[in-house]
């Protein structure tokens, strides 16, 4: 990987941007991992010959190997809901969850005296709706699709990766909620050419259906360092899927 930028219509290197809560900051309440996902994606592209250059606005969390190529960007923050990643895409909004700063807001489109040109990812890996179901929004469904269009509307060329919500290990209504949601997003592409799924859900149950509390930190929301290795083997494969080798 090489010196993460802010990417433009004018590059060329394939460009991922990371869009989310707090899981896709990488919040781990056993210290075990650092940067979440963003790390064993970054090290599992690698090893396989991908190369991508991470985007994004925020630059918190990041792990060594990270820091160390220069790939710490990413748009993952803490207590957003879907709302609030559709109002800063384009604008600047306070997080309604109450969660971290938006820095600044127009993630996608800069200016607005943010100091940063428009950005236009090659990928954007989307795993964002927790926040909304936990808040027990009524309008999930419609949001995630606003969400979506907006994106496109913003970058016409850029594939997005969405990922079912992945469960809480001790909410067995929660995971009813998002078993449903999870179904709902896999209709997506078929419907917007410009989204793939990702199945994030399955891969955190057990074999009876409950949700795998050893992947979970102690707070059964986050994922520890074997959770974040799976959500990365999922939007590794997927990316793989779609790209070619550098």
């Amino acid at each position: 990987f090489g010196v993460c930028t802010i990417a433009t219509s004018a590059q060329t290197s394939p460009t991922i941007m990371a869009i989310g809560d707090s899981i896709t900051d990488g919040v781990d309440y056993t210290g075990s991992s650092h940067a979440g996902f963003r790390d064993p994606v970054s090290a599992l592209l690698e090893q396989d010959g991908y190369a991508f250059t991470y985007v994004g606005v925020a630059d918190d969390n990041p792990s060594q190997q990270l820091l160390s190529s220069g790939e710490t960007h990413h748009n993952g923050y803490g207590g957003f809901n879907i709302e609030d990643i559709t109002a800063n895409l384009n604008g600047v909004a306070d997080p309604q969850g109450g969660g971290a700063a938006n820095l600044g807001g127009y993630w996608l489109t800069g200016g607005h005296h943010t100091g940063r040109s428009a950005v236009y990812p090659t990928y954007i890996l989307l795993h964002i709706g927790t926040n909304s179901i936990r808040q027990q929004s009524q309008t999930v469904d419609q949001d995630y699709v606003k969400l979506v269009q907006e994106i496109h509307s913003l970058t016409p060329g850029t594939v997005i990766l969405i990922a079912g919500i992945i469960p809480i290990a001790n909410d067995a209504g929660f995971l009813k909620t998002i078993t449903k949601f999870d179904k709902y997003l896999a209709t997506l592409p078929s419907k917007y050419y410009y989204c793939k799924y990702v199945d994030m859900l399955h891969p955190f149950l057990n074999p009876d259906g409950t949700a795998n509390a050893s992947l979970l930190g102690p707070d059964y929301i986050h994922p520890v360092l074997a959770g974040y290795q799976v959500m990365a083997a999922q939007w590794a494969s997927k990316l793989e899927s779609l790209s070619a080798p550098k």
